[in-house]
């Protein structure tokens, strides 16, 4: 869920951007190999933890401020290329830090 967060408020901007043509539809796809957090975002299972609350629901409100359509999809792990990449990465110790691939979210 908090890499979703992430994800959507790093690309806010571009999101904005993007969304101030008109005529066009306004969809953002959100890809994620969390099962449970798309699950809870697309609300076919409650969200239990008081933390996990929280960043749910400033998720929705950062999207309500922008009004469009959300799609949140589930990826599977075995198909998640960008978390395969990090994982190398991080085995090899070329990552020092954590990091998320911003690449979760889709402007279509």
């Amino acid at each position: 869920m908090l890499a979703v967060y992430v994800a959507i408020s790093d690309n806010l901007k571009t999101i904005r951007k993007k969304f101030k043509r008109k005529g066009k539809k306004k969809i953002i796809v959100i890809r994620s190999d969390s099962k449970s957090a798309i699950e809870q975002l697309n609300r076919k299972s409650k969200v239990k933890y008081d933390i996990i609350k929280r960043i749910y629901n400033s998720i929705i409100r950062i999207m309500e401020k922008i009004s469009c359509v959300l799609v949140f999809y589930y990826l599977r792990r075995n198909n998640n290329k960008a978390g395969k990449l990090l994982e190398i990465l991080r085995k090899e110790n070329k990552l020092r830090e954590p990091t998320t691939l911003l690449n979760h979210v889709i402007i279509e």
